[in-house]
């Protein structure tokens, strides 16, 4: 099963982009993805189960209601994800970052006949965490909603929906800004920023949608933000971790169980011997 994955890996319709480009993502990805599976094959870990999709979406709306019985479904409830990529590793979406060109952020694929989805993150355009995570989700929107008869700009407004109401949905929204706000300080959506992981751009566009604020004052907003001496987004940068573990993990049980070797180990972590030894192996 292995050996044919790089010949099986699809992308997803609408991504625009190269063929040259993709067979470099093919190629960045490939042998990650190959000893992530090998790995729980080995383990005898279920994959990936495909999701019901349910009715086609016709409205925001739809995409709002899909967004919310999703995180009730993954017991994500209302409080901020701490670690979207960990989050979406163990409902078995795999995440890969890597350095690209320009033509995308980020993009859906799967492998094996469309058996194993996976998410490609593409580092050199997306610089935070924010930003990543809003990527990852738009991606994923891709992959769960049934996108039935809409059209590809109409497909990227619902996914861009989803991935917001994630991140910040109507619920924390009111919980957080009052109705008819005449004023709202850009150190607030900082700090609203820096708890949900969600940028300060997405935030004001819920705003907007929610009508908290109205269209002037968003288009106010958005001339004097751009007046700043300094980025807003860089003003209030999000630290939160976006890395997962779950790969790690997985490899540390297959050996503590017996299941792999050291030198096993060392390869699905595409390491020498001795160089797997002294990073993980060694107590210093």
């Amino acid at each position: 099963m292995q050996q044919n994955i790089a010949k099986s890996i699809e992308f997803r319709e609408g991504r625009g982009l190269s063929s040259e480009t993709e067979d470099g993502i093919t190629e960045c990805v490939h042998g990650r993805l190959s000893r992530y599976l090998e790995l729980e094959e080995i383990l005898g870990i279920e994959g990936w189960t495909p999701f019901h999709k349910g009715l086609p979406l016709r409205s925001a709306k739809d995409a709002n209601e899909f967004a919310m019985k999703l995180k009730w479904g993954w017991r994500l409830g209302s409080v901020p994800i701490s670690n979207l990529i960990e989050v979406l590793e163990d409902r078995h979406i795999k995440v890969f970052e890597i350095e690209s060109d320009d033509s995308f952020d980020g993009v859906l694929a799967w492998a094996n006949d469309n058996a194993v989805p996976f998410i490609v993150l593409n580092s050199r355009k997306l610089k935070s965490s924010d930003r990543k995570r809003f990527t990852a989700l738009r991606e994923v929107g891709y992959l769960l909603m049934n996108f039935e008869g809409l059209n590809e700009n109409q497909k990227e407004e619902y996914c861009n929906h989803f991935a917001s109401i994630m991140l910040f949905s109507e619920l924390t929204l009111y919980d957080e800004f009052n109705e008819g706000r005449s004023t709202i300080l850009l150190p607030e959506l900082g700090s609203i920023k820096q708890q949900y992981g969600i940028s300060i751009q997405d935030i004001l566009f819920r705003l907007k949608d929610a009508r908290i604020i109205s269209e002037s004052y968003f288009e106010e907003f958005q001339v004097a933000s751009n007046s700043f001496e300094h980025d807003i987004e860089e003003a209030f940068p999000y630290y939160g971790q976006e890395r997962s573990g779950r790969f790690q993990r997985l490899l540390f049980r297959a050996l503590g169980q017996g299941q792999v070797s050291i030198s096993k180990a060392a390869a699905l972590n595409n390491q020498k011997v001795a160089e797997f030894r002294a990073e993980y192996l060694t107590i210093k």
